[in-house]
């Protein structure tokens, strides 16, 4: 009965329900085999809440060929790199192999700092009772381990590891001890004692701290890092010491600083700001699009910059997985008839969570809807509509051929671009190959997952970007077509030429502050009548950084609570707070939800 209930529903075709009926079991498991096939057959362009697609790429590209075989000649002393006590890291064993995990293995400098190396020839020692006899199997895995080893742990944590250490030395140094090659104090002070043995020596380190330019801000961020380092090394972890945070706190107290949170954007801003400020700012279609699709996905949505950039960087937002949904059976003023969704595979903290936003906010009349498909056509990002359900749901079907630059050397770089641009789909610009020299080069924390170049794009059914796949695997080189990013870059300038490559979220801090700022004077131009959400304290003056705008999505979610309905919980599992006590409701919250429950959580900020 049921089943009859749902195919009498006019849209049962489309929405792909099937049944028959079947004197047999056999006979019926063959039918759901065939229709099974069938459904899989059709390009989903959306991943479930626990998959992400980024992370399955970027791990193919760490254990590909093409990195390997950069490992192994690096080991061999076959890669052209000098030996120096700066860059290379010798095998933990001791064999006197080396390896330049920063330039060679393609990592940053946190884990270069941890030279977590010990080579293969080493680990088959304790594998196999003949070493020199282990099958060509047995040392492939065993290389994939060392690979995978080198990555494990928090990089950031790793170079913060790596600072304390060197701030230890510089104090003692300064102190007039100086440390010998082989770790000896030798010099006038022979009894200073590190700040690691025990807790008056780290007061003293504090107060020498303190006293470099600038350093006082960050003293708490510094006490955190110093407890990490104690905990790892198994020693007292000094910064626990009453004693100790007492001293801290008058340092910091001492110095008459205080934190400083971002200033919260204002809904009179948010009009000004997607209205006359962008349209002043960037005259070019695609740049005013974009610009605006970023910051509604902030000031509206409550998404972290971090997130709606860099998409492919493993945090940032892909195009496929944003949509426009609408539900034609809800009355046409109903706040969630028209919704924006994002899906966000992973924030900081590794955990999924769905972005709805209003089609049309319902104070400040902000068109969210409506400037994302204007930002789709203006980047020619191709769209696609089904009906699931009853909700219409359209998205792009935007992919790019992703190249892995783990183990390429310049000259290999060189000849992967001279490859890909022989295909007229796969024209490199300048500055994407610019950009790419800069993410293979660079060794700041997070810059082995920038180690690719998107070097075209077009959507699901463009054969050549297959065949540009096809074309540069046969040269030897790690290439796929993978799910293109939301905000794509440009060549630079207010008319530079748009590339496959993901708009960086270092790049986007200073603009977004200048339309802030333009905004808040816009908002207060006239003294009779100034912002009235403008929440700053008496004798300061408004802080604006792209985290003004999640604030202020995030204050508007707060203020319209009554008439929402939205509860404390579900802001904070809406905006990512608390991310890590939250884990495990987060999933459980959007498992258990269907489309028409995620739209109806466009209210919780759709009141702005």
């Amino acid at each position: 009965m049921e089943v009859e209930n749902v195919m009498v529903n006019e849209r049962a075709d489309e929405e792909g329900a099937r049944y028959e009926a079947h004197a047999t079991y056999a006979a019926a498991l063959e039918f759901v085999t065939q229709v099974t096939r069938i459904r899989a057959d059709d390009r989903v362009l959306i991943i479930g809440i626990a998959g992400s697609a980024t992370k399955q790429q970027y791990a193919s590209e760490k254990l590909s060929e093409q990195r390997l075989e950069a490992v192994r000649k690096c080991i061999r002393g076959e890669c052209g790199h000098p030996f120096s006590a700066g860059n290379t890291t010798l095998c933990r064993a001791g064999c006197g192999r080396s390896l330049h995990i920063a330039s060679c293995a393609g990592m940053g400098k946190g884990f270069a700092a941890l030279g977590n190396f010990r080579c293969v020839d080493c680990r088959l020692v304790d594998l196999v009772e003949i070493p020199d006899e282990a099958s060509e199997k047995m040392r492939g895995t065993t290389e994939r381990t060392m690979v995978l080893e080198l990555g494990q742990g928090s990089e950031t944590t790793s170079a913060s590891f790596a600072e304390y250490t060197r701030l230890e030395e510089q104090y003692v140094e300064g102190m007039g001890s100086i440390l010998d090659d082989s770790g000896q104090r030798v010099g006038a002070l022979r009894g200073v004692k590190l700040p690691r043995h025990n807790a008056e020596a780290f007061k003293n380190f504090l107060t020498w701290f303190a006293e470099m330019p600038g350093r006082t801000r960050s003293l708490e961020a510094f006490m955190r890092s110093a407890g990490a380092f104690f905990t790892k090394l198994k020693l007292v972890d000094h910064t626990k010491a009453g004693d100790v945070k007492a001293h801290a706190k008058e340092i910091i107290q001492s110095a008459g600083y205080e934190a400083e949170p971002s200033t919260a954007c204002t809904p009179r801003m948010m009009r000004a700001l997607l209205g006359p400020i962008i349209h002043a700012r960037y005259p070019g279609r695609f740049l005013r699009s974009r610009a605006r699709v970023q910051c509604e996905a902030e000031g509206v949505g409550g998404c972290r910059i971090g997130e709606v950039t860099g998409g492919g960087d493993l945090h940032g937002l892909l195009a496929n997985q944003s949509c426009i949904l609408e539900d034609i059976e809800k009355p046409a003023d109903a706040l969630d008839r028209v919704v924006v969704e994002y899906k966000l595979e992973h924030s900081k903290t590794g955990c999924s969570r769905y972005l709805d936003m209003a089609g049309v906010t319902k104070t400040s009349k902000i068109e969210c809807a409506r400037d994302l498909q204007e930002y789709w056509a203006a980047a020619g990002m191709k769209t696609r509509t089904t009906i699931r359900g009853g909700v219409k749901e359209t998205r792009p079907d935007f992919w790019v051929v992703r190249v892995s630059l783990l183990g390429l050397s310049e000259s290999e770089m060189e000849r992967m671009v001279e490859a890909a641009n022989a295909f007229p789909k796969a024209k490199v610009h300048k500055g994407t190959l610019r950009a790419a020299q800069t993410r293979r080069n660079a060794t700041v924390p997070g810059s082995m997952q920038k180690r690719y170049v998107n070097v075209a794009m077009g959507s699901s059914e463009d054969e050549e970007l297959d065949n540009i796949v096809a074309g540069l695997k046969e040269q030897g080189f790690e290439a796929s077509k993978a799910p293109g990013p939301l905000l794509l870059s440009t060549t630079g300038g207010k008319y530079g030429k748009m590339t496959p490559m993901p708009v960086s979220t270092g790049s986007m801090f200073e603009p977004t502050k200048e339309l802030l700022e333009k905004a808040y004077k816009m908002a207060n131009a006239d003294k009779a009548d100034p912002d009235p959400d403008l929440d700053t304290q008496y004798g300061r003056k408004p802080k604006w950084t792209s985290h003004s705008l999640r604030r202020g999505a995030d204050t508007a979610a707060r203020v319209h609570r009554e008439e929402t309905g939205a509860t404390e919980a579900q802001i904070d599992i809406f905006f990512g707070w608390h991310e890590k006590i939250l884990l495990k409701a987060m999933q459980v919250h959007y498992e258990g939800l269907s489309t028409r429950a995620r739209m109806a959580l466009a209210k919780i900020t759709g009141w702005i």
